[in-house]
């Protein structure tokens, strides 16, 4: 690349080329960048293969000059399988069209499709369209940190997205109003906003409003509605509580000033650019982040943080789930004290929700008039999406504790410290969620999502009580 860019000045004249990078760096530098098809994720490009219909994923990719290796192709048709994307017979289904045909990542965009169910989708195309540019905030070249203007955007959210969404709700407000462009420029100045930037990020907005609304969703679910970072607002609590199903596996938990901690147990900061960001012992309402992104310069920093209740991350945010002795584990990392019945139920709702997606999928307008059952698995899952859903699900005290030993006791109800943690359980245990198998133990039973690489659907089976209720995909 450094060759390509000198070659490229040489063709108007003789002259220096001067490269932003030390002699000893550059010294080091492989002779050829890697290739990005050996650098990326390749669910995204797996989908265009089957929307084009090419054939085989593995196939295909094979032909190509530096073909992936087999393992890494096999994890991205996986990937889609547990996503809904592709059947058993790795044909693409309803939602994996709708999925290929938006020019954002798979997991934003199976995102986008239930911010149309919950009547937010509006706020969520501006996330997904902001992650294609630079954030909007102006700051001094020497701090980088954001001001007070910028933090006060995200009211008491503790969440960038939130900052970003109410700087363009209100630069969306001024453009429409009767002075035009002239107040475009004032609220961009006075609350130090690149207009540039939020102009472009309205463009590729509603690039994917388009887009949805060619698929076939109704034009009342993707409507702009107004919201509100402090106090209570419904439709911004379902906008935070999704953004784990977009930006997972990218979680994170705080541990101290600007540590924390990312999957995998590795420490990272929190970027200066963010609202949490700050030199003094915070504490959160919880101590769990997603982001958007981590970058290394000098020590890895994580950008783009918000801040997520536990009852999201046990909805959306995780791609397994097993309980054991009232422990409920995610992906084998982060535990928290749950009930058994409780962790049944969520686990038997996020398959109900899954059934869900992909039937509206198959049929957006089906939104318009859903029935009874239905209204009341989205009544639910807005109700858990709140700020008190943890204090709804358990009064007392929770526990988390990383991989590493380290734990810190939640209060759903708000606040966390770090405590002593002992393990030691190995009773009989379930296990649920979107993989292979299912659970069962006291009060009912789950069968259903993938048996290996192959398997049918089932559903949720519970009787606590003497009730059963069932939830059968489609």
């Amino acid at each position: 690349n450094l060759e390509q860019r000198a070659g490229r000045a040489g063709r108007v004249r003789e002259g220096y080329c001067f490269h932003m990078c030390s002699r000893a760096r550059m010294a080091r530098l492989p002779e050829h960048a890697t290739p990005e098809i050996l650098r990326t994720p390749l669910h995204e490009l797996a989908l265009t293969i089957k929307l084009l219909r090419l054939g085989e994923v593995a196939t295909f990719l094979s032909k190509a000059l530096e073909p992936p290796p087999a393992n890494v192709v096999q994890e991205a048709v996986v990937l889609l399988r547990e996503m809904e994307a592709l059947d058993e017979n790795h044909v693409l289904t309803p939602l994996g069209a709708i999925l290929a045909r938006l020019p954002i990542e798979p997991r934003l965009g199976r995102m986008l499709i239930l911010g149309c169910i919950f009547n937010c989708a509006d706020a969520l195309c501006t996330i997904a369209a902001s992650t294609c540019f630079p954030e909007p905030f102006i700051t001094q070249s020497d701090r980088r940190r954001l001001g007070w203007v910028h933090k006060n955007l995200a009211g008491q959210r503790f969440s960038d997205h939130v900052a970003l969404l109410m700087a363009y709700q209100g630069w969306e407000e001024a453009s429409m109003s009767d002075e035009g462009e002239r107040a475009e420029i004032n609220y961009c100045d006075a609350k130090s906003l690149s207009l540039q930037t939020l102009r472009m990020t309205a463009e590729a907005k509603y690039q994917l409003r388009e887009l949805l609304l060619g698929c076939g969703f109704p034009e009342g679910c993707v409507a702009p509605r107004p919201l509100s970072p402090n106090g209570h607002d419904p439709i911004l609590d379902m906008v935070v509580a999704l953004l784990p199903l977009g930006l997972y596996p990218n979680v994170c938990v705080h541990k101290d000033k600007r540590k924390v901690w990312t999957m995998g147990d590795r420490m990272a900061l929190i970027h200066k650019s963010s609202v949490n960001c700050s030199n003094q012992d915070l504490t959160f309402p919880s101590p769990f982040f997603v982001f958007g992104e981590k970058l290394r310069t000098r020590a890895v920093a994580a950008k783009q943080m918000t801040m997520v209740a536990p009852m999201h991350l046990l909805l959306f945010g995780s791609r397994t789930l097993i309980s054991q002795e009232g422990i409920v584990k995610l992906d084998d990392w982060i535990q928290l004290r749950l009930p058994f019945k409780s962790a049944c139920l969520i686990g038997g709702l996020r398959r109900a929700l899954d059934a869900l997606l992909c039937q509206v999928a198959s049929n957006p307008m089906a939104m318009v008039d859903m029935n009874e059952l239905d209204s009341s698995i989205l009544r639910l899952v807005a109700t858990l999406a709140g700020n008190v859903a943890g204090q709804q699900i358990q009064e007392n005290l929770g526990t988390y504790k990383s991989t590493s030993g380290e734990a810190a006791a939640v209060d759903f109800r708000g606040g966390y410290q770090g405590r002593g943690y002992r393990s030691g359980y190995r009773p009989r245990y379930a296990r649920f969620g979107r993989g292979r198998g299912g659970y069962g133990g006291d009060g009912g039973n789950y069968s259903g999502g993938y048996q290996g690489y192959g398997g049918g659907r089932g559903g949720y089976q519970g009787g606590y009580g003497g009730q059963q209720q069932r939830f059968q995909p489609y």
